[in-house]
């Protein structure tokens, strides 16, 4: 029976230590992250006094690490979410989406810019980015389900993609030179006018 609960033990301390070790990474890869610098696998490893074949183990690739480093990172999304689906106006709705997507671009520049170049390389897997955009959009749209086709619901939906996105953001910042006060007016202001053109006129 001792031996049995000793190499339980054993065991047990082997799950945690691989648990710390992964962690290290993670935090590693954000730390790089945070200072502007790219995070592969071998720059985690090194930041977490973790070797390089030991890294490799827990994560082959750039993508993946960003991927768990990465997860989460929208704690207030929840929230978000809940405040979308408590108003009663489907424009409103969109508005409140699109604030709170570009209010989160612009305060996570430094992981999100290296997240979508990794997503755009030759070869990636689109699922390194979170998608938080189209949880969003759902929310925004559920009051139209039983009134719409799902066509033009898919029209809208992609419509509002490309306003409530941190490529939109970025655009705004980079190429339009707008402030970050002005660029989280005027997506929220596009998507509710994308939704508001949709919907039939009030006579």
């Amino acid at each position: 029976m001792k031996r049995n609960q000793e190499f339980s033990y054993a065991k047990s301390g082997r799950v945690h230590q691989k648990e710390r070790t992964r962690q290290a990474l993670l935090q590693a890869a954000r730390e790089l992250l945070d200072e502007g610098r790219s995070a592969t696998v071998a720059q985690a490893a090194q930041r977490a006094l973790v070797s390089e074949a030991t890294a490799y183990r827990y994560y082959s690739d750039a993508p993946s690490l960003l991927r768990d480093a990465l997860t989460g990172k929208w704690p207030e999304l929840s929230a978000i979410l809940a405040e979308i689906r408590a108003a009663d106006d489907v424009a409103l709705r969109a508005r409140i989406a699109g604030e709170a997507m570009a209010r989160h671009v612009l305060a996570n520049e430094s992981h999100i810019r290296p997240l979508i170049s990794i997503a755009y390389s030759p070869g990636a897997d689109a699922s390194v980015r979170p998608g938080y955009r189209f949880q969003l959009i759902e929310a925004v749209l559920e009051p139209l389900a039983q009134s719409y086709s799902e066509g033009d619901l898919r029209r809208l939906e992609l419509a509002l993609a490309t306003v409530i996105s941190a490529e939109a953001c970025l655009t705004l910042k980079d190429v339009c030179g707008a402030d970050d006060k002005l660029i989280v007016e005027n997506i929220g202001w596009t998507a509710s006018q994308l939704v508001t053109a949709f919907l039939p006129r009030k006579d």
